[in-house]
This record gives structure tokens, C-alpha cells and sequence, in this order.
């Protein structure tokens, strides 16, 4: 588990500043997109909110929820974030996001735990596509080739429900 790492700044670390705009949001989901200043879309990630009992962030959850980079959030408030990689593959994309993406070369995903404060209060677990232009070194994370076929399929019909 890695403390204070956001995948905003490994993407600004390579690609300059971005932005974020989120696609689809409800209380459990939300699926956005990162692009940099050019309009590339870098990531596109789809969270599942975990709900706990013993989450008091409710102020950083409610600027997430309404469209803010969670990493930033929580950055802002001083509140400790840790991610921990999951799962991790090369995949094909479905054609919808290959669409977003402008390519259909094989992408980097990964799943991450989001857990925050120091209790490290499980807050997300969230499926992230990246564009096929960063590598897994970038990322700093390991090539363990599992399948996210299921969750990709996903993501693709909850950008069904705004189109």
C-alpha cells in the first residue's frame, strides 16, 4: 500500500496539467475521464464508492461526488490516501472507450484499493484505462496480466446511460 500517490500526479508528471471531467455519477459509481490540456484522454477510470460505517470525510466525498479529483480532494484536506494495487493487465478495449481513447493498442489497467485518514478506511476500489501511450513503469506499478474484460464491459454500459 503507497501513501499519497494520486494518478493525477503520475499523469501530470508526464503529459503537463490535466483535467477532469466526470461521465456518469450516482452514489455508488463514477466513471471519468482525465485529459490533458489538449483534450487527449489519458485515463478513464470507474469507481465503486465502498461504504463504511466508519467513514467521517463526509465533506471530501461530497466535492468528489460532485466532480472533483478525488486524489486532489483529499490532498487539499490534508487527509492521508493510500492506494493499493490490486490487479493488473494489458487489455484490448472495448470500442467505446478505443473511441475516447482515439487508438485500439492494448491499454494498461489496473484496480486499486483507496483507503484514507489513518485508519486507512477502505473509500474506493476503482478500475483504471489509461492511454496506450504509458507504460506500467510509468505507472509504477507490476505487469501481472490479469483479465478485466467483465469490468471494461462495465464501464462501457455506464457510458451507455449518457449517450
Amino acid at each position: 500500500m503507497v501513501k499519497n500517490i494520486y494518478s493525477s500526479d503520475i499523469l501530470e508528471k508526464k503529459f503537463g496539467p490535466t483535467t477532469l471531467l466526470v461521465l456518469y455519477s450516482d452514489e455508488e459509481n463514477r466513471v471519468s475521464c482525465t485529459k490533458d490540456l489538449s483534450s487527449k484522454v489519458l485515463e478513464i477510470s470507474w469507481v465503486k464508492f465502498i461504504r463504511s460505517p466508519q467513514f467521517n470525510y463526509d465533506s471530501a466525498h461530497k466535492r468528489v461526488l460532485e466532480g472533483e479529483s478525488m486524489g486532489k480532494v483529499f490532498k487539499n484536506e490534508a487527509i492521508d490516501f493510500y492506494r493499493e494495487t490490486l490487479r493488473s493487465g494489458l487489455e484490448v478495449l472495448p470500442d467505446g472507450l478505443q473511441r475516447m481513447y482515439g487508438d485500439s493498442n492494448n491499454s494498461p489497467v489496473v484496480e486499486v484499493l483507496i483507503s484514507v485518514g489513518e485508519q486507512k478506511i477502505p473509500y474506493a476500489k476503482i478500475i483504471e484505462t489509461y492511454t496506450s501511450s504509458l507504460s506500467f513503469d510509468d505507472l509504477g506499478v507490476i505487469l501481472k496480466n490479469d483479465s478485466f474484460k467483465s469490468d471494461l464491459e462495465s464501464i462501457n454500459k455506464l457510458l451507455g446511460k449518457i449517450s
